[in-house]
């Protein structure tokens, strides 16, 4: 049987192109399984990185409001009662997660439960009159440090 040209290069290819035709698939395939993951992950990660980075900035704000030594009384409880619902919203998220996860919220709640413990006390002592200075640099710095120590914390976080 002899055959033309023409068809011994089709019947040549026909593997070939069989071939090439399964890749495309499984490539595509793959674009739309990663492009599902991105998009879940996104759904996941973005309404959690932004609450800690609202986290962040509550904190930030209310040790420049001690430095400044002008505790605005409202405008605390305001933060205050920011942080909880951050942490709220936050930690609600994280306690559907593995272990490592949980572990980081717990260390966050921990943290940002006694800057509401600090920012609490100075409000409540500035109901009545302003403290001494080394007593507000005291709580100045703890505020400070437990910023500095959840800011870490966030940081590596939304790294993950």
């Amino acid at each position: 049987m002899k055959l033309k040209v023409r068809n011994k290069l089709i019947i040549g290819f026909m593997p070939l192109l069989i071939v090439i035709f399964l890749f495309s698939l499984a490539g595509i395939k793959t674009f739309i399984a990663i492009h599902q993951n991105i998009s879940d992950l996104q759904q996941k990660i973005t309404p959690t990185a932004m609450s800690m980075l609202e986290l962040k900035s509550v904190l930030l704000s209310l040790e420049t409001e001690i430095k400044a030594r002008d505790i605005d009384q409202k405008k605390t409880e305001e933060q205050i009662g920011q942080i909880q619902n951050l942490l709220r919203n936050h930690l609600a998220t994280e306690d559907s997660s593995d272990d490592p996860n949980k572990q980081i919220a717990q260390d966050i709640r921990l943290r940002a439960m006694r800057v509401m413990k600090y920012a609490r006390y100075l409000r409540n002592t500035t109901k009545k009159s302003w403290m001494e200075p080394a007593e507000v640099d005291k709580i100045m710095n703890n505020i400070y440090q437990e910023r500095i120590a959840l800011s870490n914390i966030l940081d590596e976080h939304i790294a993950l």
